[in-house]
Order: structure tokens, then sequence, then C-alpha cells
């Protein structure tokens, strides 16, 4: 029989969930890692009867929560304006467990995409208030349960065990803070500069790939630094991983 993580750590995560209570009245808490391999790895506080029929009975397969589609290019959605969810497993929640999906926020990162997810056990009538006024400090939630359950999830996936997003906890506080948006673009040539810096050619050997002039590709590279606000070369590659502009560790497959 499959083992279930949120059992296996059940105590853990239900000490590391004591706080949601203050945090809107949250009653329990999903947590969606859904890798670039395509394997999905999650962390729940819902009770064991539920995720024993969830996993074992095959309910999750009535559960869209953390589809990307659910989405829509969107970083977040209201579950009464989205319900991401078949009506006999929304029925199943609600009726018999007494647990009602509130909201549901991702965040994407080169290496995965996280779903976190609020529900109660009650129905919320005004949602997008709690929403607005509880935000923040989930995400500020997101970023402890993340940090204190980083073992967990490397020794459960040990292909990404190396990964920029499970190793920087600085990277994922603000990628969850919704921080990198800040950061200005590169272009497209700045890029292929890059690229070819990480696959350690120089400025002269990687002008004469790309037909330019070797002052050039060092003017692009200055441009990269100061963009991505690093001192050397080797930390824009680093950065460059981040945000998505470079090919990351582990990746297989682009959601």
């Amino acid at each position: 029989m499959q083992l279930i993580p949120s059992l296996v750590y059940k105590n853990d995560i239900a000490t590391l969930c004591n706080p949601l209570n203050k945090i809107g009245n949250i009653r329990y808490f999903v947590l969606y890692i859904i890798f670039n391999d395509g394997k999905q790895f999650v962390l729940s506080s819902t009770p064991e009867e539920f995720l024993s029929l969830y996993w074992h009975e095959k309910f999750n397969q009535y559960d869209y929560s953390a589809n990307l589609h659910s989405f829509n290019n969107i970083d977040h959605y209201l579950c009464d304006d989205n319900l991401a969810a078949e009506p006999q497993f929304k029925e199943l929640l609600e009726q018999r467990f007494s647990m009602h999906r509130t909201f549901y926020i991702t965040r994407k990162a080169p290496e995965c995409r996280f779903v976190f997810g609020a529900l109660h056990d009650h129905r919320i009538f005004n949602p997008h208030e709690l929403y607005r006024s509880s935000i923040s400090t989930f995400e500020d939630f997101c970023i402890e349960f993340l940090d204190k359950t980083i073992e967990i999830i490397k020794l459960n996936n040990p292909n990404y065990s190396h990964s920029i997003i499970l190793n920087d906890k600085y990277y994922r506080k603000s990628l969850i803070k919704n921080l990198q948006g800040n950061k200005q673009i590169l272009t497209n040539r700045e890029i292929e500069c890059l690229h070819w810096a990480a696959q350690g050619k120089s400025s002269e050997e990687t002008a004469t790939i790309l037909k330019i002039k070797a002052a050039t590709v060092n003017e692009y590279r200055k441009q990269i630094k100061d963009k991505l606000n690093c001192s050397n070369l080797t930390h824009a590659v680093y950065e460059a991983i981040k945000c998505g502009y470079l090919g990351a560790f582990n990746q297989i497959q682009i959601l």
C-alpha cells in the first residue's frame, strides 16, 4: 500500500499548522509541489480518514485544485469562483468532513510549481475580503512551512535534492512573496551571451558563435550583471537559473 507522507509526518505537520487559526481562522492547509518531471508531492493537515480516501480510494482524481488550468494565468483563485473539483469531491469534503476549500495560491519556480491551499471548517461568506486581509500573513506561513519541511521534501524527492529552489531559502521567500517580478527582464541577446558564459565560453568565443564583436559581448555581460545586481558573471549565471532565464537544475520539462 502506498505510503502517504501527510500521515507519516502528521504530528510534525499538525504542530507546524497550529498558527493557522490566527490567519483568518484557517483550519486546514495543503501543500502541493508539482515538479517538472511530472511528479507531485503533497503535504496536508487534513484528517487521516480523508487522506486515506483521497489516495487509497482514488478520490484525488476528482480534485483539480493544483492543476495548471485551475489558475488560468493567475496566481490565486477563490474556490467559490473556481470550484476546481468534481461535485462529489466537494460534497465529500463539506458534508462528511466539514472541510470547505476557501482559496489556493500558486508560485512557479524553474524546477517546480508550488500550490498552497487554505481550507476552513465552515463556509466563508466573504472569501474575497478574507483573502485580501490574510494573504500576506498566509504567504509568511507558507514560507515557514516550507523551511521546516524542506528536509522531508528532499528525502521524498531525491532527484531534486540539489535543486536551487529546495536549497536557497531566501530565493523561496522571494518567490512566494512574489518579489521575483521586480527584476528587469533580460533581452534575448543577453540570454544568449549568458548561456554561452555558463558553458565556459570566453567573450571572444561567444562573439565568434554569435557573429558579433567581443566588445559587444562584454557590453552585454555588463548589462546582465547590472540588471541582475551581480558583481560577477558566475553569480549572474546562478541568478539567471533562479529566474528561469537558463535551464534549472533537474529540469526535464516546462509546466
